[in-house]
């Protein structure tokens, strides 16, 4: 079923960068940038970049008060060419990767995000954000970033996993913002790994994310569309869910008998999410596609519509007072 696949994805063009994570126009001043040796410990200095002098300290704190993306770039390219070894390059570029990014500059992002993560390979935040570039853009039919953007993926996922607390973090914050950076960094290796068709490699990444955060709609969009490719490789049996206890939806997944099921209640999930956040019509294209995906099914799940109807009236039933509650987690883009 590539033809659906690609077809529905079609429908999103203008939902990826739209939905991009809000903490990618994160704020730099909560870095300890003043010169001063009392200001920080020995710890907090060797885990947060520090200005080196007044003069830099005085244009770094100029930029952080620029609204505007194209002032930010422009001031951005001028500290890091003045100050060729201030460790508050550190957060410049994370800054100008965004500001990039809010331009739709994507290339200029990508280029920028790669100098960045030479000068600092461990770049945490550059590396999320060049995998989101990446992943929304393999996913509207742009493999242009696809290649590396994967790596990056799975680069973050291995220091994430390595249980080193990453340059920019204080040691006893980071396990809050940790969790957050596993949610992204899974949805990126999810999404490139099912666009490489390994359905069963995105599935496991789709699910951690889940454990994590069950407020994003596009989550279980595409989790349905990784159910859907094992269902049509003649995979009878539900996913196996590592956590059940982590949270309501991973619970009642778990419960499942067969793989259809699942996906009923994937698509329910996303279905009864999308209609619940969409204020002010942004998950018009998601909402689409969605229906669009049903409509196609039912032509080898008969019995799909009436079940999906039944599963939606009980996810509706459970999810408002989930979805009125802020997420449990920081954002990984926010800083500390």
């Amino acid at each position: 079923m590539a033809t659906f696949r690609l077809k529905s994805f079609s429908l999103l063009l203008t939902f990826f960068f739209a939905t991009l994570p809000s903490g990618y126009a994160q704020k730099s001043t909560d870095f300890p940038s003043q010169p001063s040796s009392e200001q920080a410990s020995s710890e907090e200095k060797y885990s947060l970049p520090v200005a080196q002098s007044m003069e830099e300290y005085k244009a770094y704190n100029l930029l952080t008060e620029l609204k505007k993306s194209e002032e930010i770039t422009a001031a951005s390219y001028k500290f890091l060419q003045d100050f060729s070894k201030s460790p508050l390059r550190f957060p410049v570029y994370q800054n100008l990767v965004t500001a990039h990014i809010k331009l739709s500059e994507l290339d200029k992002a990508f280029e920028v995000g790669k100098k960045a993560i030479t000068e600092y390979p461990d770049h945490l935040l550059v590396m999320t954000q060049l995998a989101s570039i990446a992943s929304c853009q393999a996913l509207t039919g742009n493999s242009q970033f696809a290649a590396e953007g994967s790596d990056y993926a799975a680069k973050a996922m291995k220091f994430l996993e390595s249980g080193t607390t990453p340059y920019g973090y204080k040691k006893q914050d980071w396990q809050k913002y940790r969790a957050s950076y596993l949610y992204d960094v899974s949805y990126h290796n999810g999404v490139f790994a099912y666009l490489s068709n390994k359905p069963e490699e995105a599935a496991g990444f789709f699910l951690q994310a889940l454990t994590i955060r069950t407020q994003d709609p596009y989550l279980f969009f595409l989790l349905a569309k990784v159910e859907v490719s094992l269902y049509e490789k003649g995979v009878a049996n539900p996913l196996p869910i590592k956590q059940p206890e982590t949270n309501r939806v991973v619970g009642e997944m778990s419960k499942a008998k067969t793989l259809f099921e699942q996906i009923v209640q994937t698509y329910a999930e996303a279905t009864v999410l999308a209609e619940l956040l969409n204020q002010n019509g942004q998950y018009k294209p998601l909402q689409d596609s969605i229906s669009y995906d049903l409509q196609t099914l039912e032509k080898i799940m008969p019995t799909l519509k009436t079940e999906f109807m039944r599963c939606s009236d009980i996810v509706r039933q459970q999810t408002p007072d989930m979805v009125a509650k802020p997420p449990t987690v920081a954002n990984s883009t926010d800083r500390p």
